[in-house]
């Protein structure tokens, strides 16, 4: 008896360590949230206050959001934190952050290998219906719309900005790096070419360049293209004529598109989502359309 009295003993103190030295939702809310502190700002010399980001926590509901933008280059930033909690009473930490300046949002699970907490076998596969994941120096961006009340989470698909660097996780991109391979400057060169031409020509013209087709433009097109303004533009557009071939196949890949997104469900018993349902076909775009609203890796402070 004396033995299982110590015994329980150490149990139940073991069992207050643990309890004292786990962290709070408000606390793993604040840790992980990112872009501001609760408040920053900066106050003029005429003593107004200019308020450029905030921080909000719902612990009830175990989520958190920021914003900010201003300093100290115009940049917006946007985090949200959410926290799911398991059968054991554990947390599992999911956090999204957006910067306008590399236009991408980066998706992460705090602590845990990302696959371990979306559904078993999660992968491009589920979203393009093929087994067609060679996208070369391409990928796709993974997003979450992080819940602020219940557990049901939606991950869609969107273009990672074209020649940007990629941390290929089953066919995906979670955690985006917001630079890009110096050896793909000439690349991005010609893809940034192709955006600008673009504005100038129709939808049947950009078709035929991305078919490197440059005979079947239209006259009225190509004497846009051939005018003094454009014309060395375009001469080195063409050059650039195998990139253009695999930017093309890149957006043949998106417009076959089987789910845009999928909705989850978190499963307190595994610790990890499950499929609950797919989501609809890609909408169909225009070469040009794509083009003109793709993202190209480069740019911001």
């Amino acid at each position: 008896m004396r033995i299982l009295n110590i015994f329980v003993t150490v149990i139940l103190f073991a069992s207050c360590l643990s309890n004292a030295n786990a962290k709070s939702v408000e606390e793993l809310l604040r840790e992980n949230i990112d872009c501001v502190n609760d408040l920053d700002y900066e106050v003029e010399d005429n003593g107004d206050t200019i308020v450029y980001g905030r921080a909000s926590y719902d612990v009830k509901n175990g989520y958190a959001s920021s914003y900010s933008g201003g300093p100290p280059c115009g940049c917006e930033c946007q985090s949200e934190v959410a926290l799911f909690k398991d059968a054991k009473g554990n947390y599992t930490v999911i956090k999204s952050v957006y910067n306008s300046c590399g236009n991408v949002k980066e998706v992460s699970v705090i602590d845990k290998d990302i696959l371990k907490v979306m559904p078993e076998g999660f992968c491009i596969e589920w979203f393009l219906g093929n087994k067609n994941t060679d996208f070369g120096d391409f990928s796709f961006q993974v997003n979450f719309q992080i819940p602020h009340v219940g557990t049901d989470m939606c991950v869609y698909l969107s273009v990672l900005p074209l020649y940007s660097y990629k941390n290929d996780v089953a066919g995906m991109t979670f955690v985006d790096s917001y630079g890009y391979p110096k050896s793909n400057e000439d690349k991005r060169e010609v893809a940034s070419n192709l955006k600008y031409l673009s504005q100038f020509v129709s939808e049947e013209a950009m078709e035929s360049i991305s078919m490197t087709e440059f005979d079947q433009i239209p006259q009225k097109d190509k004497d846009i293209l051939m005018s003094s303004e454009k014309l060395r533009d375009f001469e080195e557009l063409k050059k650039g004529s195998y990139v253009i071939n695999d930017i093309r196949y890149f957006y043949d890949i998106c417009m076959s598109i089987e789910h845009v997104g999928m909705l989850l469900s978190w499963n307190k018993k595994t610790g990890r989502f499950d499929l609950k349902e797919k989501g609809s076909k890609i909408k169909k775009i225009s070469f040009k359309e794509f083009i003109e609203t793709v993202s190209i890796a480069g740019g911001g402070c």
